[in-house]
C-alpha cells in the first residue's frame, strides 16, 4: 500500500454518526454522565459483535434451525453495518479520530511487513 494513500471516512458517514449520537442521547435517556455513556456504547458494541457472530455461524449452518430460518445475506450485511456504526459511535464519544487512527495503523502494518 502506498504510504501517500490516506483513509478518509466520508463526510456522509461522519454526519450520520453525529446525528445518530444525538438521536441516541435524545431517545434513550442518554445520560449526561460521560462514563455511563461510554459504558453503554461499549456494551452495545459487544451486543452487536455477538449478533454478527450468530449470523456468521448461521451462514455456516452452525446454528439452531429457528436461527437458520432468519439468516440471509441481508441480515449478515446488516450486522456488519451495526458493528461498524457502534464502533464509530464509541470512537466519537471517546474523541478518537478514526481517519488518523486508521492511517497510523496502515503505516505501522506496512512498516512491519516490509521487514519480512
Amino acid at each position: 500500500m502506498n504510504n501517500a494513500m490516506t483513509i478518509m471516512l466520508t463526510k456522509k458517514l461522519k454526519d450520520f454518526i453525529a446525528k445518530e449520537s444525538d438521536r441516541l442521547i435524545k431517545n434513550y435517556g442518554g445520560s449526561s454522565d460521560y462514563e455511563k455513556r461510554v459504558l453503554s456504547r461499549t456494551v452495545k458494541m459487544q451486543e452487536e459483535v455477538g449478533e454478527l457472530c450468530e449470523e456468521i455461524l448461521a451462514s455456516q449452518n452452525d446454528q439452531r434451525k429457528e436461527k437458520l430460518k432468519k439468516h440471509n445475506q441481508e441480515t449478515m450485511e446488516g450486522e456488519f453495518s451495526d458493528v461498524l456504526i457502534t464502533v464509530m459511535l464509541l470512537a466519537e464519544i471517546l474523541k478518537i479520530d478514526l481517519d488518523e487512527a486508521l492511517n497510523n495503523k496502515i503505516k505501522k502494518n506496512d512498516k512491519r511487513y516490509k521487514k519480512h
